[in-house]
């Protein structure tokens, strides 16, 4: 593969830049910290990750090590993000924000590694760094996981900085980066497992063999960074499999590992297009720009050695995912940087030409393509939107701000259209933004769909201190969370109908629709209701008459 010199660009003020990049990280901070403990934890995985941390507050060094859910063992994910979690609940006390605080930090620093690293793959270019970290701060996926409690953002953060280090040490060859690189990645797989040692062992191999140095796979440096990536993320593993051996291997290495990449867990996850159809809406509003990056690159016939770095780690990671028979939309984040960056470098070079009026016609329509895009796109959206809305009965008011963000934006394109095209993408942004901006309030009114808070709370009361909560027909961790008391959780219709006619003051949660149900087929006539909250209702079994 022909590798060629990296285009120049007219320099930019350090100082500028400086300014730039300081506001750049501002806003990420803003957008992932804004009123950020204002929704519970969403089920079913926030409450999971933040039940793990506050058992770890409350636990001895022996819990640290061995993360336990309700009082078990839990191998569902190795411990960094768990401690991440305990720490903050720590300093914070246990709350939403806690939670999440991990994983809004850790945006910002992706965002600041991100730009390093575009830095340094194309630092004759340097808007191009600033247009990288704007474009994964303002993506769709890049702020929900930046206000979420779970590992994704954690496991991203880790893996760019490991290839930031990477990359650094293929052009200076010094062993401070590929120690960096070591840590980085024993750091990720104490967050998601091996596969982070999986793809960045592949990444390396690949482009050191690409880019003909392949001797350098021989370097005492480099194995000296995987000895180090051992020594950080192996004592864990090898701690578990000593205190609980089989239950570990089964656990985690087998059953969420193994397993779940070679069964898949959904059918409707085992489709290898999986992620070409959510893709697009996840890298909103950016992926919109992506087929005009696309046809440029086709038209150069040839690439260089960082483009090629950036380019395999796309590839890698949507690949390796993409073969997973189990799938989740979260798995290809780690890709993110890697896109925002070679769409920000293009970005940039779109900008020069524009300012030296050399863009030639074909460019200046490639990057226009989208605009006729979004404009239908949005179009098809606010219809969408406005009959969702109305069928979950949602507000006129808050139907209209949706209505005023998309045309708004619309509207600010087209103005700065005349300007430059490439405003076509900030405008897009910031409809991004107002748009969530706006939704927030939507999303605490239909808190029943998302979170069993409020019911969990009045259960925890209505329960004895040493009793258990039923939940029949539904499976959400926030009951757990919330209650601060055992769960079971069935769909034993039948043995829950027996349960109740036998044991007077059994606590159950469960939709409406399965109350109707033990009441007309099972004949359970001793339940009283003690809450009802949007589709889900609380009752408890009183003594039956004689």
């Amino acid at each position: 593969m022909p590798i060629r010199a990296q285009e120049t660009s007219l320099p930019s003020s350090p100082n500028r830049e400086r300014l730039w990049l300081a506001l750049l990280l501002l806003g990420t901070a803003l957008l992932a910290f804004w009123s950020l403990g204002s929704l519970p934890l969403v089920d079913v995985d926030e409450p999971v990750y933040g039940q793990v941390g506050k058992e770890m507050v409350h636990s001895g060094p022996a819990g640290w090590l061995t993360p336990h859910y309700g009082g078990l063992p839990w191998f569902d994910k190795p411990p960094l993000f768990y401690w991440l979690t305990a720490l903050s609940m720590r300093l914070f006390g246990v709350s939403e924000f806690a939670a999440r605080a991990p994983s809004a930090l850790l945006a910002v620093g992706l965002v600041a590694v991100t730009y390093v690293l575009a830095r340094r793959a194309y630092p004759q270019t340097p808007r191009a760094a600033l247009w990288a970290g704007f474009a994964l701060a303002t993506s769709v996926q890049f702020f929900l996981l930046a206000r979420a409690a779970v590992t994704d953002m954690t496991l991203a953060f880790t893996l760019t900085s490991a290839l930031l280090a990477l990359y650094t040490w293929t052009q200076v060859n010094q062993a401070r980066w590929i120690v960096l690189a070591g840590v980085m990645t024993g750091l990720a797989a104490l967050t998601k497992g091996p596969v982070a040692l999986v793809l960045i062992g592949v990444q390396t191999i690949a482009f050191l063999c690409l880019t003909r140095q392949a001797k350098r796979l021989l370097s005492p440096a480099l194995w000296g960074g995987f000895a180090l990536c051992l020594l950080v993320g192996l004592p864990w593993f090898l701690l578990m499999i000593h205190l609980h051996g089989k239950l570990f291997i089964d656990g985690f290495l087998e059953a969420n590992n193994v397993t779940r990449y070679l069964q898949a867990e959904h059918k409707e996850t085992s489709n290898a297009t999986y992620f070409f159809k959510f893709f697009p809406a996840l890298f909103w509003p950016w992926a919109l720009l992506l087929p005009s990056l696309l046809i440029s690159a086709i038209l150069r016939k040839r690439v260089s050695g960082p483009t090629l770095f950036l380019l395999l780690w796309s590839v890698l990671v949507f690949g390796f995912f993409s073969a997973s028979q189990t799938k989740l939309i979260t798995y290809i984040f780690p890709m993110y940087s890697s896109v925002a960056i070679l769409l920000g470098r293009w970005l940039s070079e779109q900008v020069e030409k524009q300012k030296s009026r050399s863009a030639s016609l074909a460019e200046t329509l490639l990057l226009f393509i989208p605009l006729w895009l979004y404009a239908l796109l949005a179009i098809v959206l606010a219809v969408a939107l406005n009959i969702v809305g109305k069928k979950f009965g949602i507000t006129v008011g808050t139907l209209l701000q949706w209505d005023f963000t998309l045309g708004g934006s619309a509207v600010a394109i087209i103005a700065f259209r005349r300007h430059s095209g490439v405003w076509l993408v900030p405008g897009t942004a910031m409809a991004l933004f107002l748009l969530i901006t706006w939704c927030s309030p939507t999303w605490k009114i239909r808190e029943a769909d998302v979170s069993e808070r409020k019911m969990a709370v009045f259960a925890a009361l209505t329960t004895p201190p040493d009793g258990v909560i039923h939940a029949l027909g539904f499976k959400h961790p926030s009951l757990r969370y919330y209650s601060d008391q055992p769960v079971i959780y069935t769909d034993d219709h039948a043995a829950a109908a027996l349960n109740i006619k036998q044991h007077p003051g059994v606590v159950y949660a469960m939709r409406t629709s399965d109350e109707d149900e033990l009441r007309e087929k099972y004949g359970v006539g001793n339940l009283e209701e003690l809450w009802r909250y949007g589709r889900t209702v609380l009752v408890r079994a009183m003594p039956r008459k004689p």
